[in-house]
């Protein structure tokens, strides 16, 4: 069953969506991992509790912008049950300056890499924070 939300950014740093507690708690899964259909893509996410108001998914701007949502856009959300694990994952830098900066901060990126994101899936972009205010984008591979 597909549910519909409306987006709204907020300031976070990792790739997780955020829906409201109550709904979440509604929905009776321990399972997290969410579909997130918009216009004609389909993204997996990791979905988070957040003290928010109902039909409200809350995304990092950054990350949202790299999957080409806006503020107040659209979404249907279902979720996913049995996502598979991986054991390793293959990623590109999306632009030349975004290479650079990975091979600078490589261990930095791989100690947290797990605290900023959770679920991917095959050709999906995330977003890195390598400081305060800097991100690096990364297109999920084989």
């Amino acid at each position: 069953m597909q549910e519909r939300f409306l987006v709204r950014y907020i300031k976070i740093d990792n790739c997780f969506a955020y829906v409201s507690d109550v709904w979440l708690r509604k929905q009776g899964t321990k399972n997290n991992v969410i579909a997130l259909l918009h216009k004609d893509a389909t993204y997996f996410l990791s979905c988070s509790p957040k003290q928010i108001t109902d039909g409200t998914l809350c995304l990092a701007r950054p990350f949202a912008k790299t999957l080409n949502i806006e503020d107040g856009d659209e979404v249907f959300v279902r979720f996913v049950k049995d996502a598979p694990s991986l054991t390793s994952i293959t990623v590109i830098p999306e632009t030349n300056e975004d290479r650079e900066i990975l091979e600078l901060q490589v261990d930095r990126i791989q100690s947290t890499l797990l605290n900023k994101i959770q679920i991917v899936a095959k050709d999906q972009p995330i977003v890195i924070w390598v400081s305060k205010f800097s991100t690096i984008v990364l297109i999920t591979g084989k």
